[in-house]
């Protein structure tokens, strides 16, 4: 290939991605970019389309980090730290994927009790610890909220204490949604010195904790069910 084309080859990729990414939130995936492109520059060979350098590859994914995108992560991986693709919602989601675990949690609650759900809570905060470490290794990010595994745990924990009522399960949500966006010490703590999937998982844990002690504190005061 000329070194003509590779010119030709960087300046429309670097054009489509500079048409592209207005339209973008953090979380779009360099493939959605591939395929963006492919739908919108059709059989153009200064488009970029039909090949790609890699010193422009390069310079694609820096501008990308740049502004808060990353490339694809495998979406079986995906799929387990956005719980099923809860946490890929634009606005709130850690409140989503918050919400997504409370159909699971009565399931669970239903069949074996709260010792159950402590346990699912349990192994989901394991397989959380080793999915969230390998994801934000592979996107390169800290702590990226669409990453709601944590929520998940953590509101199983708390919902570990209440009766099987929706009242009990309402206020659980509640309590934990509160204590996870406030994040009192310790919890704080742990969401800013921690890091990898461990840090990401263990401050929902804690938020968890507040969350039960008070929805504890509630349910044995007031006679819900």
């Amino acid at each position: 290939m000329s070194r003509e084309h590779h010119g030709a080859d960087e300046t429309g990729f670097e054009r489509a991605y500079d048409a592209w990414c207005p339209l973008n939130r953090t979380g779009k995936t360099y493939r959605s970019y591939q395929r963006y492109i492919k739908q919108n520059n059709p059989g153009n060979p200064a488009s970029g389309v039909t090949s790609m350098t890699s010193s422009t590859h390069r310079k694609v994914s820096r501008k990308m980090h740049a502004r808060g995108l990353h490339p694809a992560a495998p979406w079986p991986l995906t799929l387990v730290v956005t719980w099923f693709g809860l946490g890929l919602v634009p606005r709130a989601p850690g409140t989503f994927g918050s919400l997504g675990a409370l159909p699971f949690a009565v399931l669970i609650s239903w069949a074996g009790g709260p010792w159950a759900l402590v346990g699912a809570a349990v192994v989901v905060f394991l397989i959380g610890w080793w999915a969230s470490e390998v994801y934000v290794n592979h996107i390169r990010q800290k702590d990226p909220g669409h990453v709601v595994i944590d929520e998940v745990a953590g509101q199983w924990l708390t919902l570990a204490v209440a009766p099987l009522d929706p009242v009990a399960y309402a206020l659980g949500f509640v309590f934990f949604r509160i204590f996870d966006i406030f994040k009192p010490w310790p919890v704080r703590w742990a969401d800013r010195r921690m890091g990898g999937g461990l840090g990401i998982m263990v401050d929902d844990v804690l938020a968890a904790g507040y969350a039960a002690l008070a929805l504890w504190a509630v349910v044995t005061v007031v006679p819900i069910v």
